[in-house]
């Protein structure tokens, strides 16, 4: 999938927005290959996902939303118990609600979180990973120069970017003193994730970019049982769509200055809207 992308990039028209031809289509086409949503309805239902995202959506826009969502997902599925297919919902549905183990709300429910999850979230880490490189080139040349590092770099990447930021509300059970402040149970705090990333105990010099860097996990997929349940595919997609574009196209470079990029910060999910780049 993602040789093919490269392929059209590098036929096509310079400058390119890496966004629209690239970093937005590779994770729709995985997810809707491992759930079986038809690819063609990408503007659809990515148009329904981004609203529900939008901070500054109403409350009518984003009903309507996911209303729409719904009702789109309720028939996919409902095909699917007609007709199984061999994909995730085909099998949920041939499987888990004819044994009656999951009612097709559930698995309406099941798609639409894992459609929504997988379409945005690991398309904006793609396009915010690739600003990160692009703006510290002496890490880029590391990763050219040396493809094992990969790895790691993806995970630097993550910790460097969060697409999520936004703070986590959560209730403190009991007394518990953190960072030298006593939190009474009972109280209210928001935690801030994305700062967890840039926490020097934990990671030196952490507003540096270091690809080679070795460390803990990055908070970007939550913890505990709150794991984000796509975190290892997510990160498979960014290793390849990463390491290719690197490989593939070594004189990668923004088109315009980086001070004029533009991003969604009206958004559940942080990232360039367009990523204009040549080579």
């Amino acid at each position: 999938m993602v040789d093919k992308l490269v392929d059209d990039l590098l036929t096509g028209p310079r400058p390119v927005d890496l966004v629209a031809n690239f970093s937005s289509l590779l994770p729709a086409a995985v997810i809707c290959d491992f759930l079986g949503v038809p690819f063609p309805d990408r503007d659809r239902f990515g148009g329904w996902i981004l609203t529900l995202t939008q901070h500054d959506a109403t409350a009518e826009q984003q009903a309507g939303a996911f209303g729409n969502l719904f009702e789109y997902m309720d028939a996919l599925v409902a095909a699917k118990e007609a007709e199984p297919t061999d994909d995730l919902l085909g099998q949920l549905a041939d499987v888990q609600i004819r044994q009656g183990e999951l009612t097709r709300q559930e698995v309406v429910v099941i798609g639409l979180l894992l459609l929504s999850a997988g379409f945005d979230t690991t398309a904006s880490s793609i396009a915010l990973g690739v600003v990160s490189l692009l703006d510290n080139p002496s890490q880029l040349d590391r990763l050219r120069r040396d493809p094992s590092l990969v790895q790691p770099a993806v995970e630097e990447l993550f910790r460097h970017q969060n697409t999520l930021q936004f703070g986590v509300g959560r209730v403190a059970v009991e007394d518990v003193e953190l960072g030298g402040r006593l939190i009474r149970a009972g109280e209210g705090v928001i935690l801030l994730t994305p700062s967890g990333g840039r926490d020097e105990k934990a990671y030196p010099r952490p507003d540096e970019l270091d690809v080679g860097r070795q460390g803990p996990d990055p908070m970007t997929f939550g913890h505990g049982i709150h794991n984000c349940v796509g975190k290892f595919l997510a990160r498979v997609e960014l290793q390849v769509a990463i390491g290719t574009l690197v490989r593939r196209i070594p004189g990668l470079r923004l088109a315009v200055p980086a001070a004029e990029l533009s991003y969604r910060d009206n958004s559940l999910v942080y990232s360039p809207r367009e990523l204009p780049v040549t080579w």
